[in-house]
């Protein structure tokens, strides 16, 4: 799927930009498997940790849900009859 794509050398740089002055916040599903994958690429570029607000969406459905079998993306899309 990433073959032919630019490498996460290539992007974080501009990425890291994007975050600069630490207001921009971070949302994602299982935010602390993406931010593992994100703090070691910027380990191997000698780039400082991020210090900007997250927001895992895991944590969210998992408190706004309770009872849900399963809060895996596909699960909550069902649960909230969302195409």
């Amino acid at each position: 799927m990433i073959k032919g794509l630019p490498t996460v050398s290539e992007t974080l740089p501009e990425f890291l930009d994007f975050l600069a002055d630490g207001t921009a916040i971070l949302m994602a599903h299982n935010a602390g498997f993406d931010l593992g994958f994100l703090d070691r690429s910027m380990q191997a570029q000698a780039a400082a940790p991020l210090a900007n607000p997250v927001i895992d969406t895991l944590q969210l459905a998992r408190r706004a849900m309770p009872g849900i079998y399963k809060y895996g993306l596909e699960h909550l899309a069902v649960a909230l009859k969302i195409a």
